[in-house]
């Protein structure tokens, strides 16, 4: 039987009426009411309790409590401990370019594995079923109204929500410093290769890896160049002589 906010029922000794407590329709008699009233009131305020005790946040605070990366102040560590790990690197790049260890660290692939176990606790931990709608939302059935109506594209709102998170912002953290440091490498690994400077590309990409692989780009283009010049110049030399 079905119980609406106001529900009628054909009068007897034994008429229903309803009520709702915690959310949900509630039924009491008109005789001996209370009593039974307050045995539906009290089940119903257990239920809802068990439910809650079930909650995303609840969960989510348990879970924390089994991963120490999850808490703030693990989330805190792993952000100073990979900063800390990219500097050395960034300073043996800028400041002894041509030194063995250097040359032997920077060509080692296996400099980036503790960003990347990094990163991947710090997204586990931040995942959750509602991220990817976060970062990209929408609805299929919207998208197939007829209507160009595209979805399933990241929104600026949802991103900024995302990140204003702590574990989300810390992953992002490390996200950047794997890109920069990466773009550095590849700009001092190049600038050796090819016997051209790379200490301000190294140094931007520090900072602005985007801005730093720019600014390689850039440099290399113009040293190829030259040592196209001068290799046409030493060829019209020898022809001459």
């Amino acid at each position: 039987m079905l119980c609406s906010d106001r529900c009628a029922l054909p009068s007897s000794t034994r008429a229903f009426r309803c009520r709702k407590i915690a959310g949900r329709p509630v039924k009491s008699l008109h005789t001996g009411g209370p009593r039974r009233q307050t045995a539906y009131a009290h089940l119903s305020k257990h239920k809802t309790a068990g439910h809650n005790a079930n909650s995303t946040p609840e969960r989510r605070l348990h879970v924390c409590a089994a991963f120490p990366a999850c808490t703030g102040q693990g989330v805190s560590l792993l952000f100073s401990a990979s900063t800390a790990y990219c500097v050395p690197l960034f300073a043996m790049m800028l400041f002894l370019p041509n030194k063995r260890a250097t040359v032997s660290i920077m060509h080692s692939n296996w400099i980036f594995v503790p960003l990347s176990i990094t990163y991947i606790a710090l997204l586990i931990q931040s995942w959750t079923p509602e991220t990817l709608q976060m970062i990209m939302p929408g609805s299929l059935r919207a998208g197939l109204t007829g209507k160009f109506n595209p979805q399933f594209v990241p929104k600026l709102e949802g991103i900024q929500f995302l990140f204003s998170q702590t574990i989300t912002a810390a992953s992002l953290w490390v996200h950047l410093l794997s890109i920069n440091l990466f773009a550095a490498r590849t700009a001092y690994l190049q600038g050796l290769h090819d016997h051209f400077v790379s200490f301000h590309s190294v140094f931007l990409s520090m900072f602005f890896g985007p801005l730093g692989l720019l600014s390689h780009l850039i440099t290399q283009a113009v040293c190829a160049k030259k040592q196209k010049v001068a290799v046409n110049v030493d060829a019209a030399v020898n022809v001459t002589a």
